[in-house]
């Protein structure tokens, strides 16, 4: 059992380190474009993609893998540019599951 628990512990650290690299991605490009990433600006586009991405699914615009990707995009540049920890989050997430 230990080993399992061990290999799980390790899979949340790799998956936190692909998605704060990811993030880091995420946050330089808004900042070549000069995207703000802030509550007010990077919300705004959280809630604007998370609503095409909506309407992807609906069979509007876009497809649901480009939206959810736009979704993720934002959402990992903001948790980057806000200091929001990834692997606390992760276990957060597990607590939900």
């Amino acid at each position: 059992m230990g080993k399992i628990r061990k290999t799980a512990e390790l899979a949340v650290v790799h998956t936190a380190y692909v998605l704060k690299k990811l993030g880091s991605d995420a946050r330089d490009k808004c900042e070549e474009e000069n995207w703000g990433l802030d509550w007010k600006e990077g919300g705004c586009y959280l809630h604007l993609e998370t609503s095409e991405f909506i309407e992807s699914l609906r069979g509007k615009k876009g497809t649901p893998e480009n939206e959810a990707a736009q979704v993720l995009f934002i959402l990992l540049g903001m948790m980057h540019k806000n200091g929001v920890d990834f692997e606390t989050m992760l276990e957060e997430l597990k607590k939900e599951l």
